[in-house]
């Protein structure tokens, strides 16, 4: 299997995860502590961070929910980060991104995008910008670290409507869980259509890359180059 294929049915794999976290928030949130943990093992997006802090009942718990949430995320961002590097012009079509537009952006904003926008989308392009691996990985800790101890303090500032929100969810678990696995099958088609799209074009699973930095191929040329081919 190409290499690119292997970093395909990761991220395929990581994506599902993260819709089946999604899906099962309700379910997990209505259990006792180390469920909550189990669902930011899932998924740890912002959302179920603000909720689960809120099942912290001391400083232990406090603690490993702040460690969870970190590894997490970071081990996400370093994960795309790598496709960045060996596959950037694969990932960035399969997720739909300006990679023109995105690297001038964050040579603006250089590693401080972390913050400001954390995500898949800017480990990948700080990859393609060349962004040394152990400048992108401490600026993501302490990214991470601050995000988290924010979303702490955003989770103690709004505790009558989360509380409101959790009670709902425990009352109406059915309801609830119908709307998140809906959202979460939402949120998933972009990814899908976009597989299913490639998979009908016929694309090749793989771009060449060269050893001296730089890609040799994209998408366009490869389409460039069959046409002239076919005449």
């Amino acid at each position: 299997m190409p290499a690119w294929g292997r970093g395909l049915i990761a991220t395929v794999a990581l994506y599902a995860v993260g819709k089946v976290g999604e899906g099962l928030a309700p379910v997990l949130l209505a259990r006792d502590w180390p469920a909550c943990l189990a669902l930011l093992v899932l998924n740890a997006n912002d959302f179920h961070l603000v909720l689960t802090v809120r099942s912290c009942s001391g400083a232990g718990q406090l603690l490993a929910w702040f460690c969870v949430c970190t590894c997490r995320r970071v081990s996400e961002d370093a994960f795309f980060y790598w496709l960045g590097r060996h596959h950037g012009p694969e990932v960035t079509a399969l997720l739909g991104l300006d990679l023109d537009l995105a690297q001038r952006w964050l040579a603006r904003a250089s590693l401080c995008a972390l913050v400001i926008v954390p995500g898949a989308p800017v480990c990948v392009f700080a990859a393609v910008a060349s962004v040394r691996w152990t400048h992108f990985i401490v600026a993501d800790v302490l990214a991470t670290a601050a995000r988290a101890v924010g979303l702490y303090y955003t989770s103690s500032a709004l505790t009558q409507p989360l509380d409101m929100l959790l009670a709902w969810s425990l009352e109406h678990g059915s309801v609830a869980l119908l709307v998140t696995g809906g959202v979460a099958c939402v949120t998933a088609w972009p990814l899908a259509s976009r597989l299913m799209r490639e998979r009908r074009v016929g694309r090749p699973p793989a771009v060449e890359r060269p050893q001296s930095g730089g890609f040799q191929w994209t998408h366009k040329m490869q389409d460039v180059r069959n046409a002239k081919i076919k005449s």
